[in-house]
């Protein structure tokens, strides 16, 4: 579903928040019209200021089986009147070599990292833009094309990060 905020120019936020249930890809041209369709009508000059994709993803464990998690990525976009921005949260160590613990996990990371990958290219050509990578979290590093893979220890062991969980 995509979750967007409504603002009106020189007062800011209307304080109500729609929510479009997706029955097609996000990239389908009748998104736009749905969404501006769903404007408030006690406020006939408010836009839309910022919006999320929510929803369930797939990844694949160890054995290659399918798995769904609810919010494994986020993407939200804010519009400015220059244009736009947008963000990509992931949420899972599936993405990286080591699992949370720092124990190497090469073949969830083999059958995810790629479908990572390719979905950030996929993004890039949809929006017609080139991602830049946000700020390293104790969690990971972001680069281009995923989350960068750290050195290993002396015993072959990834950060433990699970203290903050």
């Amino acid at each position: 579903m995509l979750e967007y905020g409504w603002f009106t120019r020189g007062s800011g936020s209307v304080g109500i928040i729609s929510r479009l249930i997706l029955s097609s890809p996000i990239d389908d041209p009748s998104v736009p019209g749905k969404v501006l369709g769903s404007q408030p009508s006690a406020f006939p000059d408010a836009q839309v200021k910022r919006f999320e994709v929510i929803g369930s993803g797939t990844w694949f464990d160890a054995a290659g089986k399918s798995r769904r998690e609810h919010q494994l990525v986020e993407l939200s976009f804010r519009l400015y009147r220059a244009g736009m921005s947008a963000k990509i949260t992931v949420h899972h160590d599936i993405w990286k070599w080591f699992d949370f613990t720092g124990r190497p996990h090469p073949e969830i990371y083999n059958r995810n990292a790629p479908r990572l990958t390719e979905a950030l290219r996929e993004l890039n050509s949809v929006l017609g833009v080139e991602l830049e990578p946000g700020e390293p979290t104790y969690y990971g590093t972001p680069m281009e094309s995923g989350i960068v893979t750290p050195d290993p220890d002396e015993n072959g062991m990834g950060l433990d990060v699970t203290d903050l969980m």
